[in-house]
């Protein structure tokens, strides 16, 4: 799970203090049929996951990856890992909507690219009240995203509808 240390930063020290921590959803919170109890024990994992030291592995892989950057082998590196399959990025948007050129931002889609070999990347984005989520698939690892999506949306309702909120339009 990739994740950024920066809690605050000044104009004169931009940039992400991030570092990686290999996650697994265990088999069992797969399993498990209550949409609200998975998501809580799935959010507990992450929380004692990301308990552990912020960015530690950000020095010691960011020294090895500038080495293959060095010597020609990052991309081939990338692009032949088998350490990550799915990543999911979650950017906390602005609570109300902003205007662009005097008109009023209605939506806003969030896109990132697969990065190497990575299968599937969600990318969340919260804007004025809604939550957008895009699923972006590596086509020769993921040729057919519906199964994906479909599922997505399924848990997604799951969640909605314990809530009692309406389900996805």
């Amino acid at each position: 799970m990739p994740y950024s240390s920066r809690t605050s930063t000044t104009a004169g020290r931009l940039g992400n203090e991030t570092g990686v921590v290999p996650f697994r959803i265990p088999l069992e919170s797969a399993c498990e049929t209550d949409g609200p109890a998975r998501l809580q024990r799935v959010a507990q994992l992450t929380r004692r996951q990301r308990g552990r030291p912020r960015a530690a592995s950000a020095a010691p892989l960011g020294v090895a990856f500038r080495a293959l950057a060095r010597v020609g082998l990052l991309q081939w590196f990338v692009d032949h890992q088998r350490l990550v399959n799915s990543f999911v990025t979650n950017v906390r948007g602005p609570t109300a909507p902003f205007t662009f050129c005097g008109r009023e931002v209605t939506r806003l889609l969030p896109v990132a690219v697969t990065p190497g070999n990575v299968a599937l990347t969600f990318d969340v984005l919260s804007y004025a009240g809604t939550l957008t989520i895009s699923v972006v698939t590596d086509p020769d690892v993921v040729p057919d995203p519906g199964p994906v999506t479909a599922h997505l949306r399924e848990e997604l309702d799951l969640l909605l509808v314990s809530t009692n909120a309406p389900p996805l339009a």
